[in-house]
């Protein structure tokens, strides 16, 4: 397991159709968190399953996090 970082927004008026475009109608976005994953996709499916799924939660980049 690798500690990753991933950015994301949030949206608090997500569209009622799975097939429409991503709306966000909030303030959250270029959110970060960091969470231990076996890889890079994985890590984006944990953030975004926290928040509701891909109508409430886009994913924006996940890396792996660097101790400074």
């Amino acid at each position: 397991m690798r500690k990753y970082r991933v950015t994301y927004d949030l949206s608090t008026h997500p569209n009622p159709s799975p097939n429409a475009a991503f709306q966000s109608m909030t303030t959250h976005s270029d959110l970060v968190m960091e969470v231990m994953a076996a890889y890079p996709d994985q890590a984006r499916l944990i953030v975004q399953n926290m928040f509701g799924g891909p109508l409430r939660c886009r994913i924006k980049s996940a890396y792996e996090a660097r101790d400074r």
